[in-house]
């Protein structure tokens, strides 16, 4: 199957949970055709379906956010997602439009590589809590500089998360409902 075919089968439902399920070597075949699996990756939006008020704290290594009332309590995870580029850049914001400011939360993209991140992204979902997961030492250098001083604009800090146990975040949500 062509890539093209491949993302023309995607949009019909009853296909895509097939393949998933039953049609392990379509998805290995669409694989193997990308040469960039960082394309591919998932972002994901956790939280409440409609705006909904709450309660929202977070635990971060030896600080706390202290108990606060929000109308944002929801959790955006990127993945490896290439959000600097502006087209990849719309169509997430287009696809994720009615939750974008109900996000009290943003794990950068690709450990906050300058490579996959634009300073639009915090403009867009404002969030309160933002997190980069990175190794502390590695070739890589995550979080880039450039990443590091657009969030530091916002007036947020940038939580980053290793393997350290001291470096964990723990978050609590508390919806408040009608």
């Amino acid at each position: 199957m062509t890539p093209d075919a491949f993302k023309t089968a995607t949009t019909d439902p009853t296909w895509l949970l097939a393949a998933v399920i039953d049609n392990k070597s379509l998805l290995i075949e669409a694989y193997a055709t990308i040469a960039n699996l960082n394309v591919t990756s998932l972002s994901l939006y956790s939280g409440p379906f409609d705006q909904q008020s709450g309660s929202w704290w977070a635990k971060t290594g030896k600080l706390f956010y202290s108990d606060r009332f929000a109308a944002d309590l929801g959790w955006f995870g990127t993945g490896d997602a290439d959000l600097k580029k502006m087209a990849r850049r719309d169509a997430f914001k287009q696809h994720y439009a009615p939750y974008l400011k109900q996000a009290q939360t943003l794990l950068l993209p690709h450990h906050g590589s300058e490579h996959n991140f634009h300073p639009e992204l915090l403009t867009a979902i404002e969030p309160g809590l933002i997190l980069a997961s990175a190794a502390p030492h590695g070739k890589w250098r995550h979080p880039g500089t450039a990443v590091v001083q657009a969030v530091a604009s916002t007036g947020q800090p940038l939580w980053v998360v290793t393997e350290a146990e001291a470096s964990r975040i723990v978050e609590f949500a508390e919806l408040i409902l009608p």
